[in-house]
C-alpha cells in the first residue's frame, strides 16, 4: 500500500509594504522604551533584570555595565560603539588584570543581549564586530597559579584562624573551615539554619540538607567533624547560648545581629585574603574566595582517589566535562612518574 505524501504549501513573503511598516512599529517601540532612559537606574528597572542568573551573577553583570556607563558620562546604549567598548577595555587595564577586564566586557556583552531581545531592531556594539577587536577582548590574563589551594596551605591557613580569639576571627575560622569541609557555594552555605545539619548515627558523618542551585536540594556531607564544633563554638561566642535548630548558623554584627546574606560573606572571605597574604599566610597571588575554597576540596578529594562518579555527586555537577575542566586542578611535575619508568 502507498502511503500518499502531502506537502505543505509555502508560505507567501512578505511583502515590502508589510516588512516596512514591521521596521516602522520595531522603531517606534524601541523610541518609546528607550525614551524613558534618563539613569542608570531606569537602565537596570527596564533591561538589566536577570531572569535565570544567580544574584552573584547578575550582581557581577549590573556592575560591569554601570562602570561602562559611567565611563561613557552617561551615553545612550544605541549609541554606544564598539570603538567605545574598546576604550572602557583599554581604561579598565590600567586598574585590574586581564581576566578581569574580560569578565566585564562578558558581562555588558550579555547585557546587550537583554537589550536586544527588549527592544526589536536594537544594534549591539558586539554585532559585526572587528575581528582583531573580538580576539583582543577575549584575551584572558595567564594564570601564574592555579585556582585552588594545595593541601599544605589549606593546613595553614586553618592552623592559623585557629589563633584567632575574637568573635569575628572565630567566624572567620568557622566560615572558611565549613566552606572547605562541604564544598558548598557561598549562597547555600549562608542559607544553613541548625536544624540543616544533621548527625547520621550510623555512618557517624554531619551532613548539611538545604536547597541549593537551580533550586534543587542537596545533602552534602560535612568531611571535617571539627567544622561544626568551631561553627558551634562560633555562635555560642556571638549569642551567649546554644544555637536553637531555627537559628541560622553564621550573622553579621555590624548594624546590629542578623542573618548573614552572601555580599557580606564574600567581603569577609577576600578581606580576610589580604590578611592571610599580609601575614604570609598565603604566599602566592591567589584570589581568595568562598569558590576558591570549593574548588580545593574537589581537587583534593580528586587527588586522594576519589573516583570520579562520588566526585561528581559530591560536587553535585552534572557535566564531568565541566567537573574536570574548572574544579580540578590536576598539574602534578611529570618527574616524580618519570622515576618509575624502566628502560632496561
Amino acid at each position: 500500500m502507498t502511503k500518499s505524501v502531502t506537502f505543505c504549501k509555502p508560505a507567501a513573503p512578505e511583502s515590502f509594504e508589510l516588512t516596512q511598516k514591521k521596521a516602522a512599529l520595531n522603531c517606534r517601540t524601541a523610541w518609546e522604551i528607550f525614551s524613558r532612559i534618563n539613569s542608570f537606574n531606569d537602565l537596570e528597572r527596564y533591561f538589566l533584570r536577570g531572569e535565570g542568573l544567580s544574584r552573584y551573577t547578575y550582581r557581577n553583570y549590573r556592575d560591569a555595565f554601570k562602570r561602562l556607563y559611567e565611563f561613557l558620562d552617561g551615553k545612550h546604549p544605541a549609541q554606544i560603539t564598539h570603538a567605545d567598548i574598546e576604550a572602557f577595555y583599554d581604561y579598565r587595564l590600567e586598574t585590574v588584570d586581564r581576566s578581569t577586564a574580560y569578565l566585564d566586557i562578558r558581562g555588558i556583552k550579555k547585557c546587550f543581549a537583554g537589550m536586544k531581545y527588549a527592544v526589536p531592531g536594537l544594534t549591539s556594539p558586539f554585532d559585526n564586530m572587528p575581528e582583531k577587536l573580538v580576539k583582543k577582548l577575549n584575551r584572558t590574563k595567564q594564570q601564574q597559579t592555579k585556582g585552588t589551594l594545595s593541601k599544605a596551605e589549606i593546613k595553614n591557613i586553618l592552623e592559623f584562624l585557629a589563633l584567632g580569639v575574637t568573635v569575628k576571627d572565630v567566624g572567620n575560622h568557622a566560615i572558611v573551615h565549613l566552606l572547605y569541609s562541604t564544598g558548598l557555594r557561598g549562597e547555600e552555605l549562608c542559607s544553613l539554619k541548625w536544624k540543616d545539619i544533621e548527625y547520621d548515627e550510623d555512618e557517624k558523618i554531619y551532613y548539611a540538607v538545604g536547597i541549593g542551585k537551580g533550586e534543587k536540594p542537596f545533602r552534602q556531607e560535612i568531611v571535617y567533624h571539627e567544622a561544626e564544633e568551631i561553627a558551634r563554638k562560633y555562635f555560642h561566642l556571638a549569642h551567649g547560648r546554644d544555637p536553637r535548630l531555627e537559628d541560622p548558623l553564621f550573622w553579621t554584627l555590624s548594624h546590629g545581629v542578623r542573618p548573614m546574606k552572601y555580599h557580606a560573606m564574600y567581603e569577609r572571605i577576600t578581606e580576610l585574603g589580604e590578611k592571610l597574604k599580609e601575614a604570609g599566610v598565603i604566599r602566592r597571588n591567589v584570589n581568595f574566595t568562598p569558590h576558591l575554597l570549593r574548588r580545593s576540596i574537589i581537587t583534593h578529594l580528586y587527588k586522594n582517589g576519589m573516583r570520579i562518579k562520588a566526585l561528581r555527586h559530591f560536587s553535585r555537577h552534572s557535566s564531568i566535562e565541566t567537573l574536570m575542566k574548572y574544579y580540578v586542578e590536576d598539574t602534578e611535575p611529570a618527574s616524580k612518574y618519570a622515576e618509575q619508568l624502566s628502560f632496561a
